[in-house]
């Protein structure tokens, strides 16, 4: 008969699991525009894009739109610290193609003719009583004379300010950052090599560590599992808790996460190795705090080379994509990542709590220090 720990890692969420496409075309933070043209929609994507300060906007055009030859594929123009990347996307039957760059900005503007099943900004002109998902109507003096929008949709005056509109895409953006759920995940999957113990049993604050983890974590996160190898199911300090089995083999801590992102591929999960013991309940306060939901992973700066830390770092949704490209180029390496990614960077709380520990001697000293600040027991 299975352990309930057992039972939660075999079959939790079996219906999420199931689903592996995202409920978006481009970007977790997308809207379609509908009803602008050419001229008019590159305008208005433009002055969005700028209005939004610092958030980066990708605009994606239909390859057959007017004007579209206007823009090169990969066109990028600052002004104001703002990066606005433009790229000319085709269609696959409904669905846009998933570019990198696209993934790197922080929203999407997407040209469309149809509603495409998302959140939409419809032109006034063009809109229809069939229309769903419309977040604001926009249009101009003549509309408003004219228009009636629907009842909680507001009709945006396009030439007398954009900041209205501006605050219902963003409202809305907001909205959708909050249905995302944040999951921990304890890495314990190493083989601890240098240690000659596994380093998830080491006790700092009397438990072992792999459980220390999971309390800290379940102070913040809806979820914890542990994330180990098959092998380790049953380990001493590991077996009493919800767990997810590497299925991207040997990778270390990047098939980790990966291993996670494919059993709950709509949650954003806040990772934390085991080898990391003065991590503390400020630390993650500190990184929550300044997590950006736009990004594609937040996380502290390392004090010693200034390089993201990727094992206590919140990872988005759609990192999984640009994981996956860099496992695919034959990187396997969460850091490398990061280094390339648009990532939320951190100053970390203190300088020492990011500090790993990897050999016995490290241990001890870890050790020592915990037991003089009486943190310890």
């Amino acid at each position: 008969m299975k352990s309930e720990a057992e039972k939660v890692t075999t079959n939790c969420d079996k219906t999420e699991a199931k689903s592996r496409r995202p409920a978006y075309l481009v970007n977790p933070y997308e809207i379609a525009f509908r009803g602008f043209w050419g001229t008019d929609w590159m305008s208005l994507s433009q002055e969005l894009a700028l209005d939004l300060g610092s958030v980066k906007v990708a605009v994606v055009i239909h390859g057959e739109a007017k004007g579209a030859k206007e823009v090169a594929p990969d066109y990028t123009f600052a002004r104001l610290g703002q990066h606005v990347r433009r790229t000319v996307s085709s269609a696959v039957g409904q669905e846009l193609v998933r570019s990198q760059v696209i993934l790197d900005a922080d929203v999407a503007f997407i040209d469309s003719r149809t509603g495409l099943g998302i959140a939409q900004v419809v032109c006034a002109h063009a809109s229809d009583p069939g229309d769903t998902n419309v977040i604001a109507y926009v249009g101009g003096d003549e509309s408003e004379e004219d228009f009636v929008a629907p009842p909680g949709v507001p009709f945006c005056n396009i030439e007398k300010s954009i900041a209205r509109l501006r605050t219902h895409i963003l409202a809305h953006f907001e909205a959708v950052a909050k249905t995302v759920p944040l999951y921990g995940l304890v890495l314990a999957g190493g083989k601890s090599t240098r240690m000659n113990r596994d380093k998830a049993s080491l006790t700092y604050h009397g438990k072992p560590q792999v459980e220390h983890c999971y309390d800290l974590l379940s102070g913040f996160c809806a979820k914890v599992f542990v994330s180990n190898r098959v092998e380790q199911a049953n380990d001493t300090g590991q077996g009493a808790f919800p767990q997810i089995h590497d299925t991207f083999l040997d990778m270390g801590p990047l098939g980790g996460i990966l291993s996670a992102q494919r059993a709950h591929p709509h949650a954003a999960w806040l990772a934390l190795a085991c080898d990391l013991p003065f991590v503390d309940e400020s630390a993650i306060e500190t990184l929550l705090k300044g997590r950006n939901p736009y990004k594609l992973a937040t996380a502290f700066i390392s004090e010693r080379d200034g390089l993201p830390e990727p094992l206590c770092a919140v990872y988005e949704p759609k990192s999984v994509f640009r994981l996956l490209h860099f496992l695919g180029l034959g990187y396997n390496c969460p850091r490398k990542v990061l280094i390339n990614s648009d990532t939320c960077l951190l100053r970390q709380p203190s300088a020492r709590v990011m500090t790993n520990v990897n050999s016995p001697d490290e241990y001890a000293e870890a050790c020592r220090s915990l037991a003089a600040e009486g943190s310890a027991t």
